[in-house]
């Protein structure tokens, strides 16, 4: 399961619209519980992606490492990712299996002709599919 504060979860979705019609992107930080990620916090990312920003994201490398540096000196841990699906339903591609770590989460946020907006949280089990996770609205 993915916990967000409604404060999270809302500025993750007015960066989805902001970026509309190209992907956003962005790290998710904070602690394990158990069977629980815990976000603490979320670090936007630019999308690197020149050709295909519309349907694809690229975290920059040195952008990747710096924002993992900082977490790291929080004493928090890198959770997940998370990024927008333009006109495209909220659930994994093909491309981000390909590209998905087993160790995190990826939020994806489907966002519709710039405005309805939905959200969803997947892990890579160990036979490379996702499997959904619950997401989990707390107050701060």
């Amino acid at each position: 399961m993915i916990v967000l504060t409604q404060e999270q979860k809302t500025a993750i979705e007015r960066e989805a619209r902001q970026h509309y019609p190209n992907e956003c992107c962005g790290i998710l930080a904070g602690h394990i519980q158990g069977r629980d990620k815990c976000i603490q916090d979320i670090y936007p990312v630019s999308n690197i992606n020149q050709e295909r920003s519309v349907d694809r994201y690229n975290i920059d490398p040195k952008e990747f490492l710096a924002v993992s540096k900082r977490i790291e000196s929080l004493g928090q841990s890198l959770v997940g990712i998370y990024h927008s699906h333009p006109d495209h339903p909220d659930r994994p591609s093909e491309f981000d299996r390909g590209h998905a770590w087993e160790v995190y989460s990826y939020i994806i946020v489907g966002i519709e002709q710039g405005k309805k907006v939905s959200m969803r949280s997947f892990a890579l089990d160990p036979n490379r599919q996702f499997q959904e996770e619950e997401i989990k609205i707390v107050k701060p």
